[in-house]
């Protein structure tokens, strides 16, 4: 069975959706 996704690419992403995740809560609070 081939993996779709990689640990380093589910890294990669979960940072991303983190960041955006912070950068949608500062435009909220604002």
């Amino acid at each position: 069975t081939t993996q779709l996704v990689d640990p380093i690419t589910l890294q990669v992403i979960s940072g991303a959706l983190k960041t955006i995740a912070e950068e949608m809560g500062h435009v909220l609070y604002r």
